[in-house]
């Protein structure tokens, strides 16, 4: 069943509230509530698990044999649209991710993303899954079609870009192309999110020539190493890195990020496969306080309103407050898509 025929077909689709809730925070899960909240407003996911098209993978060999997870994301998304409580208690996710992420301890709000996602991700991940990122034979829409076609998951259709890393040998200058699939871009923290992009996307070299023996010459070389991006997700997510190693230190201050963000700059190669490349804010997560004693919030947009979430309250907010905050992560959408 496609995405775009759920919502006239299914009875569980009817009659939803509009998801502005609550999460109860009993312990120290702020990381988690702050995150979820993020995901509420993903309309594709909602309905996903609403109406449990993921029932499919269970007659499936996956990577991740229990389904813990998406039944968590089913629950989820049942207690933000189709309950009355005004707050909701995350009791399946919390047990899903315990071993993981003890519940007295702080933790880290894009480590927790990156394990969630990851972990719905091989619920749904055919267990004999291939792709092959090094075949430079091959074009660049065939090997975008081999990825989604061995991940069929709902977050690879969502979440996930592929990324083009080329390495230059430093002496005979042979290139050498790899492409891997990424659900979060890591920028280093600078006064905006465009100069963070481009650092992002500015050429590297590597320290010493120890690092690198190129196939062509079979020479070690202090390669040089760029970094494009080929195909971008329908959600794009930014991790801002604030938090320093190996001496624990987290970066304050503001990085200002538009409401609305034109890709094409930094993607001329994703221009040639993506129908657009201009997204729309539609959430980021703030982390207060120092590295040993923090909490995290959230704002997301829901219909046109922008909110704060803090744990078990929330109310409406301008959008200029939106758009200034420490964020940490932030969230976009691509336009004239129902994400």
């Amino acid at each position: 069943m496609g995405l775009s025929s759920i919502k006239k077909k299914h009875e569980n689709l009817i009659g939803l509230g509009d998801g502005i809730k609550g999460i109860v925070n009993n312990r120290n899960f702020c990381y988690m509530n702050a995150f979820m909240q993020c995901l509420a407003p993903i309309e594709p996911l909602r309905d996903y698990y609403l109406t449990q098209v993921y029932a499919q993978f269970k007659e499936m060999s996956t990577k991740r044999h229990s389904f813990d997870f998406v039944n968590s994301l089913y629950m989820f998304y049942k207690g933000m649209y189709r309950l009355k409580d005004p707050i909701i208690d995350l009791i399946n996710l919390k047990d899903a991710v315990t071993k993981k992420f003890h519940p007295i301890q702080q933790h880290d709000s894009h480590e927790f993303m990156i394990y969630l996602l990851s972990s719905l991700q091989e619920e749904e991940t055919p267990q004999d899954s291939y792709f092959n990122g090094s075949n430079e034979r091959q074009s660049l829409q065939t090997i975008i079609d081999q990825y989604y076609s061995a991940h069929p998951s709902i977050i690879d259709k969502v979440f996930t870009g592929i990324q083009k890393t080329i390495v230059i040998c430093g002496k005979c200058t042979q290139k050498s192309i790899t492409y891997n699939p990424f659900m979060t871009l890591s920028l280093e923290f600078d006064a905006s999110l465009e100069k963070s992009m481009m650092r992002f996307l500015s050429d590297d070299q590597l320290s010493s020539s120890e690092q690198y023996r190129c196939d062509k010459c079979k020479k070690p070389s202090k390669a040089k190493i760029q970094t494009e991006l080929s195909k971008l997700p329908d959600v794009l997510t930014f991790h801002l890195k604030r938090f320093t190693y190996p001496i624990p230190k987290k970066i304050k201050g503001k990085c200002k990020y538009p409401p609305h963000l034109n890709m094409a700059e930094f993607c001329p190669e994703a221009s040639e496969i993506d129908d657009s490349l201009k997204y729309e804010l539609f959430g980021v997560t703030v982390h207060l306080g120092s590295l040993e004693m923090g909490h995290y919030i959230a704002y997301t947009k829901r219909f046109d309103s922008w909110y704060l979430f803090n744990d078990e309250h929330h109310h409406k907010v301008t959008e200029s407050e939106a758009l200034n905050q420490e964020v940490y992560l932030l969230f976009y959408r691509r336009m004239n898509q129902s994400v």
